[in-house]
């Protein structure tokens, strides 16, 4: 065995990283993508070594252009002169082009309201600067609920809007609830209101019901008794209110006159008018 210890050889140059030669094929800035072999030409017939300005043959014009060359045929004339007239690629026949796409698509127009009828005042306003479709949205045929209100300078929509004009929808007849009184569609109100409000006239009290007749009869079961009950006002659905007088009132004081219009169809007044009390 021998007591030397091998010695491992010196690098070589071409193993050496602080040593590198690097031939012309290792230059990393001699390297050229485009010196990759082109592929096989779709046609035959180029001109050999024609280039164009920038030194690209008609295969950079067979990769970035449609056959004919319709883009950049004509463009970037050597000193040989163009792709067209050298390039098989630009001689093919030009594929129809794709319709053309506008960067602002035209827009459809918003559908307009239907016209319900004609006939109205041009330019009609009321006071508070409405116009007759307010009440084509918000009234019925007739406009029974509000074609005589908010009159203006122009005057009311009864006498402007074709729509106020039309016949009436047919008006449903309230039912009939023993002990009560129908008063009109909307929030019982009365001449007496102390508060001169025409809404809050009255104590109210909230009571659980799914229908008018339940409303009624709930109401009239908890408070028919007392002296200060006037009646309810009932709002679809299951909305019910029980009405009071305030205390200290005179019996009878306060009672449901008439509704105010809160711009709800739904709301209905019926007074309490129990058989003892009309004597």
């Amino acid at each position: 065995v021998s007591s030397s210890p091998t010695l491992t050889p010196a690098p070589t140059n071409d193993d050496d990283p602080f040593n590198w030669n690097p031939t012309d094929d290792d230059d990393p800035f001699s390297w050229n993508p485009f010196s990759w072999p082109a592929p096989a030409p779709p046609c035959e017939g180029n001109t050999p070594g024609w280039v164009d300005s920038f030194g690209d043959g008609c295969w950079y014009y067979e990769m970035f252009d449609a056959p004919g060359c319709p883009e950049e045929g004509d463009l970037y004339v050597g000193l040989m002169g163009t792709a067209r007239e050298h390039c098989c690629y630009c001689w093919m026949d030009v594929p129809t082009s794709a319709p053309t796409i506008s960067s602002s698509p035209t827009l459809t127009p918003a559908p307009t309201e239907p016209v319900l009828c004609q006939g109205s005042t041009p330019n009609f306003k009321d006071s508070f600067g409405d116009g007759c479709d307010w009440y084509e949205s918000s009234d019925e045929p007739g406009c029974p609920h509000h074609g005589n209100d908010y009159e203006g300078v122009m005057g009311v929509a009864n006498d402007h809007c074709c729509y106020c004009k039309m016949s009436s929808s047919p008006t449903q007849t309230p039912p009939d609830i023993g002990d009560y009184e129908f008063k009109g569609h909307g929030f019982c109100t009365s001449d007496d209101d102390p508060f001169d409000d025409g809404l809050f006239g009255f104590r109210i009290r909230q009571a659980e019901a799914s229908t008018l007749e339940e409303c009624a009869m709930a109401c009239a079961d908890e408070h028919s008794n007392d002296p200060l009950f006037r009646g309810v006002t009932w709002m679809d659905p299951y909305v019910c209110f029980c009405l009071k007088g305030w205390e200290g009132e005179e019996s009878g004081a306060s009672g449901i006159t008439g509704v105010i219009d809160l711009f709800l169809d739904d709301m209905i007044c019926y007074a309490f008018t129990p058989e003892s009390t009309e004597s």
